[in-house]
């Protein structure tokens, strides 16, 4: 169940919308909303207890303290949420492309700063949410 969400919210992250000088770019929040709103990992959210918004702000509160890890997270979740707007595509096959996996493994893809961020959006989630499972829908502890 959780490697599911996992790469659902891998997904999650925002997307360059402006076509000025400085483009606009989502929340960690937005991003996160936008990746987990994916109907499949809505589904397993909801065993979970879970909202996307209340799992989100979950997880942006246990990372909190630990900012290596929240960019990690944030970077991961902007490119997913970038490129499901650009491509229709799910949260799980969007991450699966970006982390170079597929019939043919890619290694410059899965060298790049989003296959070596994805450890950490990883364990946030598997961390987060199953200790969301584990506390009826509360957040766990950070």
């Amino acid at each position: 169940m959780l490697k599911r969400t996992t790469v659902i919210a891998m997904l999650a992250l925002g997307a360059c919308t402006g076509t000025g000088e400085t483009p606009d770019v989502a929340t960690f929040a937005e991003n996160c909303v936008t990746v987990m709103s994916d109907p499949e990992l809505m589904e397993e959210l909801a065993d979970v207890g879970a909202t996307p918004e209340t799992g989100c702000a979950c997880m942006e509160t246990w990372l909190a303290d630990q900012p290596e890890e929240k960019a990690n997270v944030d970077l991961v979740l902007a490119e997913v949420a970038k490129t499901m707007a650009e491509t229709g595509e799910g949260a799980e096959d969007v991450a699966s492309e970006l982390r170079g996996n597929g019939a043919m493994i890619n290694e410059e893809a899965a060298k790049s700063e989003f296959a070596q961020a994805f450890p950490s959006f990883n364990n946030a989630v598997e961390t987060v949410f199953g200790g969301m499972a584990d506390n009826g829908g509360a957040c766990p502890a950070a």
